[in-house]
């Protein structure tokens, strides 16, 4: 059976939210914090602190890449919660699902 989509019992932010409702997704989060440091980019950063941070990766000569590699360290920024980490909070770890389809009758609300 192929999965329609990721894991999002896998999670990334417990603290600060509504105790009733499941954990952030690890995965969300990551994506959120990508398009955020891309938006910032775009947005905020002016040409010369783009530059200024593309000639730091040695990208000088390619801001868009510069940006892609902005991008990415960002999204990956806490892909490290996809480990134990995961069972560091109670309620974090009610919600995860084991591997495999969803058993029959079970209900996801993300």
């Amino acid at each position: 059976m192929i999965s329609e989509g990721p894991d999002e019992s896998v999670w990334a932010k417990v603290r600060g939210l509504d105790p009733a409702l499941p954990p952030y997704p690890l995965v969300r989060h990551l994506l959120d914090t990508a398009a955020m440091a891309l938006h910032l980019w775009d947005v905020y950063l002016s040409d010369n602190q783009r530059l200024s941070i593309a000639k730091g990766m040695g990208l000088a000569d390619d801001p868009d890449k510069a940006r892609g590699v902005v991008g990415l360290c960002a999204g990956l920024h806490d892909i490290g919660k996809l480990s134990g980490f995961q069972f560091c909070s109670r309620h974090g770890a009610e919600h995860l699902q084991a591997p495999g389809p969803p058993l029959q009758g079970s209900v996801r609300t993300r």
